[in-house]
C-alpha cells in the first residue's frame, strides 16, 4: 500500500534510471501537491516520450479517481523537454491543479447527466472550457503566489 501523499515514479518505458527530465518532474508536481494541500493523495507521476493524438500539442494529462485520492499527472516529454525551467513548473503546476478541481469535476458532471439528453454536448463542452480556463488562472495565481514568497523570503533576513 502506498503511503499518504507519496508520489508513485514510473516511466513510460523499462529503465532502470529515471531520466534527468523525469526527476526533474516529479520534484515539480510533487511541489506543487503540498502546495495545493494533496499531501493525503497518491499520484502517479508518468514522463512519456509521445502521446495519443487526442492530446494534441499538450505538455501534460491528468487523470484522477477523486473517491480512491488517487492521480497520475503524466509529462509529454517530446514537448516538456523543449520548455523553460519556468514552463515547465509552470505546467506541473497547472496538472496538479485538475486534480484539485476532481471532486468538484465529477459532481458537475454528474448535474450534467441530469439535464435533457440533448442539452449534455453543449453543457459538458462549456464546463470543459470553464473548467480549463479556471484551471489555468488558478495556475497563475498559485505561481505567483510562490514568487511573492521567495522574493518576500529573500528580503528577510
Amino acid at each position: 500500500a502506498a503511503e499518504s501523499g507519496s508520489a508513485l515514479m514510473s516511466t513510460a518505458s523499462v529503465n532502470p534510471k529515471p531520466s534527468k527530465e523525469h526527476r526533474q518532474w516529479v520534484k515539480l508536481v510533487k511541489k506543487w501537491q503540498a502546495h495545493f494541500w494533496l499531501l493525503d493523495w497518491v499520484f502517479k507521476i508518468d514522463t512519456v516520450d509521445g502521446r495519443d493524438t487526442e492530446d494534441g500539442d499538450t505538455a501534460g494529462k491528468t487523470t484522477s479517481q477523486p473517491a480512491y485520492k488517487q492521480a497520475t499527472v503524466t509529462q509529454f516529454s517530446d514537448i516538456t523537454r523543449k520548455m523553460t525551467p519556468e514552463d515547465l513548473d509552470k505546467t506541473a503546476c497547472h496538472e496538479v491543479a485538475h486534480v484539485f478541481w476532481a471532486e468538484l469535476s465529477i459532481f458537475i458532471d454528474q448535474l450534467i447527466d441530469q439535464i435533457p439528453e440533448a442539452a449534455r454536448p453543449l453543457a459538458k463542452r462549456v464546463n470543459e472550457e470553464i473548467f480549463e480556463k479556471t484551471t489555468t488562472r488558478l495556475t497563475q495565481v498559485m505561481v505567483r503566489m510562490e514568487q511573492l514568497a521567495k522574493s518576500s523570503k529573500a528580503k528577510v533576513p
